[in-house]
């Protein structure tokens, strides 16, 4: 983050620029946007196992992934990819998941949706579907995760954002990613020449440039 230097005196430094805070996912196919979910999905810490459930054509449940935990209970995934999303379809994700296979299953339901969710009614309906689920025989957690919610997770995951998004927007999204990533891969490469002086093996260094001649 940088800043204007000398800003008038009494006035805060102005911002001469700051990352871009929210990734741009209306441009994604919505296969990828699923694809992307169950990545993350894989990431949570109590995950053991994460599959993506229903291919095109079968009957989903309402869950688009799934995953085991280490205590043997699951999560249950629903994906919208909405540029808007309504408090009619958080109703209807939740009642699609009650009518499904994994509500007597799941302890936990997540909805994942590339659309904001900082709409007061939305905020109220979300809180209304999640009491209901709370107050099931079996508990169910619910959390939704919209664009800025995903985006603030994806800060931690640059080779997410690089892989979904490209380069450029991961070099502009996490400043300074690629290049301590190239730092690290340096000490690799410090730490084999070292091993190689001091056990008298050989080792091989091969370098792939990946990059399109001008």
């Amino acid at each position: 983050m940088e800043r204007l230097a000398s800003p008038p005196e009494g006035e805060p430094p102005v911002l001469a620029h700051t990352a871009p805070q929210v990734l741009p996912f209306d441009g994604m196919q919505w296969s990828n946007f699923e694809k992307l979910c169950y990545r993350l999905a894989r990431t949570e810490a109590e995950v053991v196992e994460a599959r993506e459930y229903g291919a095109s054509g079968q009957a989903d449940s309402g869950v688009d992934i799934y995953a085991r935990l280490a205590d043997g209970s699951y999560v249950a995934y629903q994906c919208k990819h909405h540029k808007t999303l309504t408090p009619a379809k958080v109703r209807d994700a939740v009642e699609a998941f009650l009518t499904g296979l994994w509500a007597d299953r799941a302890r936990r339901f997540i909805l994942y949706t590339t659309a904001s969710t900082t709409s007061t009614r939305l905020a109220a309906e979300i809180e209304a579907q999640g009491q209901r689920l709370h107050e099931r025989r079996q508990s169910v957690e619910f959390v939704v995760r919209g664009q800025a919610e995903l985006s603030a997770i994806l800060k931690e995951h640059s080779d997410l954002v690089e892989d979904f998004f490209g380069a450029r927007a991961a070099e502009e999204f996490v400043p300074g990613q690629a290049r301590l990533s190239a730092s690290s891969a340096l000490e690799e490469i410090k730490d084999l020449l070292v091993q190689q002086q001091t056990s008298h093996q050989v080792v091989q260094l091969v370098f792939l440039d990946w990059q399109t001649p001008g």
